[in-house]
C-alpha cells in the first residue's frame, strides 16, 4: 500500500481537485485512503492548500454499497464530519484514483444537520457543461440516496467512518 494521485475533473475533462491519499485498506464498502495532516491539495491551477487535520477517503466500490457513483471523506476535526462528492463511477488503478466531479455533494454538520448543497452550481454546470439527461437524473437521485443513507446513519455512514478514521489518526505525525 502506497502513495494514491486523487485527480478529480469537471465534466468535460478540465482539472478540478488534485492530491496525495495513502491507501489504507478494503471492507465492504470499498477502498479506503488517507490523507494525513501536511498534504498539499489543490484546485487546478490555484495555489495549494495545505491538509490541517486529515481526513479519510471511501471509494466506495464493496458489495454491501449499492450506487458507487460518489466519493465520501470523514473529516478529523472540521466543522462538517462527512463530506461526500456526487461523482461519475469513480475509477482507480492502484496509483491513480480518477472521478468526474457533478457539483453536488453531501455534507454532515457536526451540529446534525445533513444537507444536498451546491445544487445551484449543478443547475448553472447542467446547462453550461452540457451534462446529458441520464447523468443529471443519476446525480440527483444519487444524491437523494446519499442524503436518506447519511441521515439514517446506515453504513458506513454510521461508526465505520469514525473507525477507519481513527485507525489511519494513529498513524498519523503528531
Amino acid at each position: 500500500m502506497g502513495s494514491v494521485a486523487v485527480e478529480y475533473t469537471k465534466w468535460g475533462g478540465a482539472r478540478h481537485w488534485h492530491f496525495a491519499v495513502d491507501e489504507l485498506g478494503i471492507d465492504e464498502y470499498g477502498t479506503w485512503f488517507s490523507g494525513r495532516p501536511g498534504i498539499p491539495y489543490q484546485r487546478g491551477d490555484e495555489p495549494p492548500i495545505v491538509e490541517v487535520d486529515g481526513f479519510v477517503m471511501l471509494v466506495p466500490n464493496g458489495p454491501s454499497v449499492a450506487i458507487n457513483d460518489w466519493l465520501a471523506r470523514w473529516n478529523l476535526s472540521d466543522g462538517v464530519a462527512i463530506y461526500v462528492d456526487v461523482t461519475d463511477t469513480p475509477r482507480y488503478d492502484g496509483c491513480v484514483l480518477s472521478a468526474t466531479d457533478l457539483d453536488l455533494d453531501v455534507v454532515a454538520r457536526r451540529d446534525g444537520g445533513v444537507e444536498i448543497v451546491d445544487v445551484d452550481e449543478f443547475d448553472e454546470h447542467r446547462v453550461t457543461l452540457g451534462y446529458p439527461p441520464e447523468v443529471v437524473d443519476k446525480a440527483l437521485s444519487t444524491a437523494d440516496w446519499l442524503l436518506d443513507r447519511i441521515r439514517d446513519e446506515a453504513p458506513p455512514f454510521d461508526a465505520t467512518g469514525r473507525t477507519w478514521l481513527q485507525r489511519a489518526a494513529k498513524a498519523w505525525p503528531k
